[in-house]
C-alpha cells in the first residue's frame, strides 16, 4: 500500500507515459531513491514538463533501434541469400576482416545491390561477388596481404621484377579499391584481347547486353546502364578524333567515361581482388599458360605518369605483376576482367 501523501504514479501519468505503458508500480518517489543510492541524482529530473520530454525521446530512441534492428535483418537476410547463391565464390565481410587483419566491426557492409536473378546469372558466366574496402593502396597490401602469402610459401615473391618504375606513382602510392561490392569475372571477358583500350569498350558493351542482362527484366539496372553506354556511344566519334590530334585529352575521355569505371577495375581493386580470391580459393587467376607464351592481362582505370593505362598481369607462384600499355595499342593477351559495381 503506498502512504497516504504519496499518490500512485499511475494516477500521475502523462500521455506520454501512458503510449509507452510504463510499468504502473514504479513511483517517482522510489526512483529518487534509486538514483541517491548511486548518487546520480538530477534534482530537476522529475519536474513534470522534463519528464514527459523523456519519456518521448525514450520512445522515439526505441522506435529507431527497432528501425535499426530490422535493417540488419535485411543486411544479414541480403548476405546470406548471397553467399548462398555464390558458395566459395563469396569473399565478404568476415573473409576480408580475416585476411587484411581487421577487426569485424571496422568494416561497413553496405546492402548487396544484386539481385538473386543477377546472382545467379553471374554464377553461371563464372564471376565471383567481393567485398571491396577502401582502406589500402597496392603498396599496403604489398607490405601486407602479400607478405603474409609469402610467409605461408603460398608466393615466392610480390610479381613485382622492377617497382622503380611506379614507386612514385599515383595508382601505386595512393589509389584504393572503391568501397562497395562487386562482381568479377575471373578470365578475361570474350573477345577483348588484340584490342586497344578504345576497341575493348566495344566488347565490354556486347558483354553486357548479350551475357550479363541477355532475357532479363531489370528496369532500374538496365535504365542505369543505358545511361553509361548511351554516354560512351554520344562520345566516341569525339573521342577517336582526338587520339590522332590530342592524346592526352584522349586518355582522360576514356578513363572518365561511365561504362569504364563501372565495368573495369582501377589497379589497387585488381590487386586486391585477385590476391584476396587466391588467398581463399588457392586459385590464381589470369595464369601464364604452360610453356610462358600466353600471359594474360587486363586493361584498367588507372593511368600512370607517361600517359599508359596500367594493366594487371600473369599471376603466378612469384605474384601478380604490374605493366602498362599506350591507350592505342593492343596486344594478344591484353583484354578485360569484367568488373561490375553500382
Amino acid at each position: 500500500m503506498p502512504e497516504q501523501n504519496e499518490p500512485q504514479f499511475s494516477q500521475h501519468m502523462s500521455k506520454a507515459e501512458e503510449e509507452i505503458k510504463l510499468p504502473t508500480y514504479i513511483r517517482r518517489k522510489q526512483v529518487r531513491e534509486q538514483l541517491e543510492k548511486i548518487g546520480k541524482l538530477d534534482t530537476t529530473l522529475f519536474s513534470q514538463g522534463k519528464f514527459e520530454k523523456l519519456v518521448l525521446r525514450y520512445k522515439a530512441l526505441r522506435e529507431e533501434l527497432a528501425e535499426l534492428n530490422q535493417m540488419f535483418e535485411l543486411i544479414d537476410d541480403n548476405l546470406k541469400r548471397a553467399e548462398k547463391i555464390m558458395g566459395t565464390d563469396f569473399i565478404g565481410p568476415d573473409q576480408i576482416a580475416q585476411v587484411l587483419d581487421l577487426s569485424p566491426s571496422s568494416i561497413e557492409v553496405p546492402f548487396i545491390p544484386f539481385s538473386g536473378i543477377e546472382l545467379e546469372r553471374a554464377k553461371e558466366l563464372g564471376h565471383f561477388l567481393i567485398l571491396r574496402v577502401d582502406n589500402f593502396t597496392i603498396q599496403d597490401l604489398h607490405r601486407g596481404l602479400i607478405k603474409k602469402l609469402q610467409d605461408e610459401n603460398r608466393l615466392f615473391d610480390t610479381g613485382v621484377d622492377d617497382p622503380e618504375w611506379f614507386e612514385d606513382e599515383d595508382f601505386y602510392t595512393d589509389e584504393k579499391p572503391r568501397s562497395g561490392w562487386a562482381l568479377v569475372s575471373k578470365e578475361l571477358i570474350p573477345d577483348s584481347t588484340e584490342k586497344d583500350y578504345f576497341q575493348q569498350i566495344e566488347s565490354i558493351v556486347f558483354y553486357l547486353k548479350n551475357k550479363v542482362f541477355a532475357d532479363m527484366i531489370l528496369p532500374v539496372g538496365i535504365s542505369y546502364w543505358k545511361v553509361a553506354i548511351k554516354e560512351y556511344l554520344d562520345a566516341k566519334d569525339g573521342i577517336k578524333s582526338l587520339m590522332f590530334s590530342n592524346k592526352r585529352k584522349a586518355l582522360e575521355k576514356l578513363a572518365s567515361l561511365k561504362i569504364n569505371n563501372l565495368t573495369r577495375q582501377n589497379a589497387a581493386e585488381a590487386f586486391y581482388d585477385l590476391n584476396i580470391y587466391f588467398y581463399f580459393t588457392n586459385e590464381m587467376l589470369l595464369p601464364q599458360d604452360n610453356d610462358g607464351l600466353y600471359m594474360p592481362n587486363s586493361c584498367v582505370t588507372s593511368t600512370n605518369i607517361g600517359g599508359n593505362f596500367i594493366t594487371v598481369e600473369d599471376f603466378d607462384v612469384y605474384g601478380c605483376s604490374i605493366g602498362y600499355i599506350p591507350f592505342n595499342r593492343s596486344n594478344k593477351n591484353r583484354g578485360v576482367i569484367f568488373s561490375r559495381r553500382m
